[in-house]
């Protein structure tokens, strides 16, 4: 740490992309579970919709988009965790904002329509590919 020239004073890479992902993955629950508990106390409506059809496309949509992303981040060869992340922390961060985005379709619909099922499919999607797609994951650390 202190003034030594070429290092830099901060945490790395890696720990900050890991501080990031916390983030999301925290807002995801905290947006899944106070739309859930909003909504209850309006009552929820049994059955589906034409909006719930389209919040689910949407939301496939968005994770086969982040399967597209994810083949196309680089392998670390040999570099360190900070340099890995240094050079792909824009792409790590636009996956995992898109594995968000279904749970945040699923609190709009449920919003919207009062219906359960969209919204419970919709945030185990994101859930699920949050926890799939870590950041040891991503960079193969």
């Amino acid at each position: 740490m202190g003034d030594r020239p070429g290092k830099s004073v901060g945490p790395g890479a890696a720990a900050a992309a890991r501080t990031i992902y916390a983030g999301i993955i925290s807002s995801t629950a905290i947006v899944s579970i106070g739309a859930y508990a909003v909504r209850r106390s309006f009552g929820i409506l049994p059955g589906t919709g034409p909006l719930d059809f389209v919040a689910l496309f949407a939301g496939v949509g968005a994770i086969l988009l982040v399967l597209v992303l994810r083949a196309r981040l680089p392998a670390r060869s040999g570099a360190s965790d900070d340099d890995w992340w240094k050079a792909n922390a824009g792409r790590a961060i636009t996956v995992w904002a898109l594995l968000e985005a279904p749970a945040i379709l699923g609190a709009v619909t449920l919003f919207a329509t009062g219906h359960l099922l969209a919204f419970s499919a919709l945030v185990a999607f994101a859930l699920v590919g949050l926890a799939t797609l870590t950041p040891a994951r991503l960079s193969g650390g």
